[in-house]
């Protein structure tokens, strides 16, 4: 809500209106040549599930972001994994608050790297009240690490 305000408050409606129409313009990940680039995270199952649903609903349509809303769903995990990064539910009994007040009780991983024999705090990005607990094999595999 901050953050949203913040661009609210910096834009005329005739400022947001031009920004919200030239968004709707960008590709959600591009790659060319070799090159990949995507906001925070390419993971290519994630980028082909937001393609499909933006070829059903049409480019970022109030269709398109209602349906990429509903928590859980498989479009909403893929946005917030390719746009935000990939998380990891952290141990039981272990979570955080986070600089907003909010409890946490997954972890943001470095999703560029190999987690595999690592602890949450070792793979994590931020803050250092993770727990040194090994992550589980398993509880990777649906992260694509980045190639050498």
């Amino acid at each position: 809500m901050k953050q949203h305000q913040a661009t609210l408050d910096q834009l005329s409606p005739c400022e947001l209106a031009d920004a919200i129409t030239w968004l709707q313009t960008l590709p959600v990940a591009i790659e060319i040549g070799g090159i990949r680039v995507a906001h925070a995270s390419w993971q290519t199952r994630d980028i082909d599930c937001i393609d499909g649903a933006l070829k059903d609903a049409g480019k970022f349509t109030p269709d398109f972001l209602a349906m990429s809303e509903d928590p859980g769903s498989d479009l909403n995990d893929a946005i917030e994994n390719v746009l935000k990064g990939p998380e990891l539910q952290r141990p039981n009994g272990h979570s955080i608050v986070d600089k907003a007040g909010h409890q946490r009780d997954s972890v943001r991983i470095k999703w560029h790297e190999d987690g595999t024999g690592r602890t949450y705090r070792q793979h994590h990005l931020g803050s250092d009240e993770v727990p040194d607990v090994e992550i589980a094999t398993g509880d990777l595999a649906n992260v694509d690490i980045y190639p050498p």
